[in-house]
């Protein structure tokens, strides 16, 4: 009887090309957010960014700033998004169109 192939080294492979994928779509986050950024300026009240893949090289960027809430007789610091963008990137995560533009701010 001859030996059958193990699926195992098939598997293993790809989890290998999934930690890749998933390293590379981290770091293409990472540089959209930084682009953003760079375009917009850093305000001074910035809490956080987040930004998804929406599908193929489009991008939803979200810019979250803290504000002080003026609905309670306490100052409380509140968190909304202040920048919404949905962008078109190339293959190396480079900004090629947004909507809306982004424009110098900060």
């Amino acid at each position: 009887m001859k030996p059958t192939k193990s699926s195992k080294p098939k598997k293993q492979s790809e989890q290998v090309h999934q930690q890749v994928e998933g390293v590379n779509k981290k770091e293409i986050k990472s540089f959209i957010e930084e682009q953003v950024l760079s375009k917009l300026g850093t305000p001074d009240n910035l809490n956080y960014m987040k930004s998804g893949n929406v599908f193929d090289n489009r991008w939803r960027v979200d810019v979250w700033c803290l504000y002080d809430s003026t609905t309670t007789d306490v100052a409380v610091k509140c968190s909304k998004i202040f920048h919404s963008y949905f962008v078109h990137v190339d293959e190396d995560g480079k900004i090629i169109n947004s909507s809306p533009k982004i424009v110098k701010e900060y």
